[in-house]
C-alpha cells in the first residue's frame, strides 16, 4: 500500500477503505513535503472501486486463478497476460484503454518524451546506424532499470538489425515474435533453480507484497509464490501443453497492446509493426517492456528524479535511498521485478537465435 505522504491530499480526501495501489505515472509537477518530483506524479486507484467484469471462461486445465496468474507472472518475471483470466483490463496503466481523449493524449506525450525522444531506430542499411540504434536502446534500458545488453548480444543484434533494414532479412511478424518469446520464456521457466525462485520472491516483496502486476492486482502470499512457482517449473519441464498455450496467449495480448499504443504515439517508429512486422531491435525493446512492466514513458530527468523520490519503497537498511536505485528492474523503487533472471546474456541470446530463424 502506498504511504499517505505519497498519495497526497487529493487521495487522502477520498474514501479510506480499500487498498490504494499505483496505476500509472503522470506528467505534472507535484510536491512531496520538502521534496518534489518535477513533472512527475503517480496515479493511484482504490481497489474497492475496481469493478470486476464477468470472468471469461477458457478451456485451460489450470487449477486456480492464482495458479494461472503465477504461471504467466513468473515466466515473464511477473508480467504479461493477467487479463486473459481475470477478464479485467490492466487497471489504468498506459496500456489500458483510455477513458477520455485527454488521457490518450497525455499517454502519447509521455511516450514521445520517453522512448520516442531517447531511442533511435536505423532507417538505412548502414551497420554504424544499426549500432547507434542498439546503443540508444541499451542506454535507455539501463537508465530505467539498470539492465544492460551483454557485448555478444549487442553485436548479434546490430548485425541482425542492419540485415533487416537492408532487406537481407525479413521483419519478424508479431505472431512469430510472440511464439519465439513464449518458447524462450518457457525454456527459462523450466531451468529456474530453487535459489532463483527465492530471489524472485525477495525482489517482488520490495513492492510491499508479491504482486504480479504493477497495478497491484493478482498478489500472492509469501508462502504461496514459491510453491506455485516450483509446481509450474515442473509442469514446464514436462512440456505441459496447457501451460505452454497459456504463456503464448498471455504474451500475445500483452505484446499487441504495447504495439498498438506505441504505433499510435510513435507512428514513424511503430505504425507498420502490426502489418510488416518488427525489427530485432524493436523486438528486444518490447521484450524489456513486457518483463519489467515499464511503459517506456518520461524523460531521463523525470526517471532519475522518480528513482530518488524518498516517498517510494525500497530503502536501504539505514533508511537511505540505495545508490543503485532505479525505477524498474531488480532495484526498481517504482516497481521491482527480478528481470535479470530473463534479461541476461543466455536468455536474450536464445531469443535472438529464434528471431534469426524467423521466430521458429
Amino acid at each position: 500500500m502506498l504511504p499517505d505522504s505519497f498519495l497526497g491530499p487529493e487521495a487522502t480526501s477520498r474514501e479510506n477503505s480499500g487498498e490504494w495501489v499505483a496505476s500509472s505515472i503522470v506528467l505534472s509537477t507535484t510536491g512531496f513535503g520538502n521534496n518534489k518530483v518535477t513533472d512527475c506524479t503517480v496515479e493511484i486507484v482504490n481497489t474497492r472501486n475496481l469493478k470486476r467484469k464477468d470472468e471469461k471462461r477458457m478451456d485451460y486445465r489450470l487449477t486456480s486463478q492464482r495458479t494461472r496468474s503465477v504461471a504467466i507472472g513468473l515466466v515473464c518475471v511477473v508480467v504479461a497476460g493477467m487479463t486473459l483470466w481475470a477478464g479485467y483490463p490492466l487497471g489504468k496503466s498506459l496500456y489500458a484503454s483510455a477513458r477520455k481523449t485527454n488521457q490518450t493524449d497525455r499517454s502519447r506525450v509521455r511516450l514521445q518524451a520517453g522512448v520516442g525522444g531517447q531511442v533511435s531506430f536505423a532507417q538505412h542499411a548502414s551497420e554504424d546506424e544499426a549500432r547507434a540504434s542498439v546503443d540508444s536502446i541499451d542506454r535507455f534500458i539501463a537508465g530505467r532499470s539498470g539492465l544492460k545488453l551483454d557485448p555478444d548480444s549487442k553485436g548479434k543484434l546490430v548485425q541482425m538489425e542492419s540485415e533487416t533494414v537492408s532487406g537481407q532479412r525479413r521483419h519478424v511478424t508479431v505472431s512469430r515474435y510472440v511464439k519465439a518469446l513464449a518458447d524462450t520464456l518457457s525454456e527459462r521457466l523450466a531451468s529456474l533453480t530453487d535459489d532463483e525462485i527465492d530471489y524472485a520472491s525477495a525482489i517482488m516483496k520490495n513492492n510491499g507484497r508479491i504482486a504480479l502486476r504493477f497495478n497491484g492486482r493478482f498478489g500472492v502470499t509469501d508462502d504461496e509464490f514459491p510453491a506455485e512457482a516450483k509446481k509450474l517449473r515442473e509442469q514446464s519441464r514436462s512440456g505441459d501443453p496447457v501451460i505452454r498455450r497459456a504463456i503464448q496467449d498471455g504474451l500475445g495480448q500483452e505484446v499487441e497492446k504495447r504495439i498498438s499504443v506505441l504505433g499510435d504515439a510513435l507512428p514513424g517508429q511503430f505504425a507498420a509493426a502490426g502489418s510488416e512486422g518488427l525489427t530485432p531491435a524493436q523486438a528486444v525493446l518490447i521484450t524489456y517492456s513486457v518483463i519489467t512492466d515499464d511503459d517506456l514513458a518520461l524523460t531521463r530527468r523525470q526517471i532519475a528524479s522518480l528513482a530518488k523520490n524518498p516517498a517510494l519503497r525500497l530503502h536501504a537498511a539505514d533508511g537511505t535511498i540505495p545508490a543503485n536505485a532505479t525505477v524498474y528492474g531488480p532495484n526498481g523503487r517504482f516497481f521491482a521485478t527480478p528481470a535479470d533472471l530473463i534479461f541476461n546474456s543466455a536468455t536474450i541470446s536464445s531469443l535472438l537465435d529464434r528471431l534469426g530463424k524467423g521466430g521458429n
